[in-house]
């Protein structure tokens, strides 16, 4: 079993990455080990958020990159 900061990192990651089906299994494994699902919306997925945003204002994202990643979000 992963610990919390692995999984929060693996959110985080798979949002960045537009990973769905990583965000997916790593959201469930957060839920299933018991961590805070707060914890995990806040400082993995949306964490994952803030990063493809700042990867956007330094245009290496597009628009479309970041609607993939929140796509990802909401998976999680």
């Amino acid at each position: 079993m992963s610990s919390k900061e692995e999984l929060l990192k693996r959110l985080s990651d798979g949002v960045l990455e537009m990973e769905e089906d990583d965000v997916a299994e790593a959201a469930q494994e957060y839920l299933d080990a018991g961590y805070p699902a707060f914890d995990g919306i806040m400082e993995g997925l949306v964490d994952g958020m803030n990063r493809a945003s700042e990867l956007y204002e330094q245009e290496e994202y597009f628009v479309t990159d970041v609607l993939l990643c929140s796509d990802a979000m909401y998976i999680g």
